[in-house]
């Protein structure tokens, strides 16, 4: 698993609900100075909050544990990607907006930057697969466009390289889930409460969110 993703968990099933969940995190053993110092620029202080809201709570940890629970085998075992990593982006956002690192500039700074990342994402993924994009061409998106240190975009560059689709998960199930909330709050006005939301979103286990969505509406009629 080293060296598609510098972090990563690794969760139970719906058959063994009181397994252990792993974070996984990439070793830098062997890596030289130079390399080291920009992966660790890369994930700063404030990059790395964030970056556990996403694998741990209340991302990818917290939904995998609601998804064990759900009384669907099939939407818990047959996890669509988008809803599984498009939650985790959203729960990064809707942490800050609810107060997560105390409203800091330094920490919404860093958010932007690691959501343009999601961003980013897709843009590498289709461009790779569909327009033949360079390695030089790629570089130059993640560093010059999108801010990334020299080692984070050599990763993903490898990461495009040996896989396909995945990347572009994160912003797909990001925009869907975030676009229904606020639909719903719209709609709710005052009444609308986020907790319950959540709850009910993470339910129907991983099912891809525009089914959620259909089964969360017609519940409400």
């Amino acid at each position: 698993m080293a060296g598609v993703a510098g972090a990563s968990i690794s969760a139970p099933g719906p058959y063994d609900k009181n397994g252990n969940t792993y974070y996984n995190v990439g070793s830098l053993a062997g890596w030289d100075k130079e390399k080291a110092e920009s992966y660790l620029r890369e994930y700063n202080h404030y990059i790395l909050q964030i970056l556990n809201i996403h694998e741990a709570i209340p991302g990818h940890y917290t939904q995998l544990v609601y998804s064990n629970q759900s009384p669907s085998l099939i939407k818990s075992l047959f996890g669509n990607n988008a809803m599984i990593e498009g939650w985790a982006v959203y729960t990064e956002r809707m942490m800050l907006e609810n107060g997560y690192g105390n409203n800091e500039d330094e920490m919404w700074l860093m958010y932007y930057k690691w959501n343009l990342r999601s961003t980013c994402n897709t843009i590498l993924d289709y461009s790779v697969h569909t327009k033949n994009m360079s390695k030089e061409e790629a570089m130059n998106l993640l560093m010059n466009e999108a801010f990334q240190q020299k080692t984070e975009a050599e990763g993903k560059w490898r990461r495009v390289s040996v896989t396909q689709v995945q990347l572009c998960c994160y912003f797909t199930g990001y925009t869907e889930i975030y676009d229904f909330r606020e639909e719903l709050k719209k709609q709710a006005g005052d009444k609308f409460n986020l907790k319950q939301f959540h709850e009910k979103f993470l339910s129907y286990g991983s099912a891809p969110v525009k089914y959620i969505k259909e089964l969360m509406l017609a519940e409400s009629k």
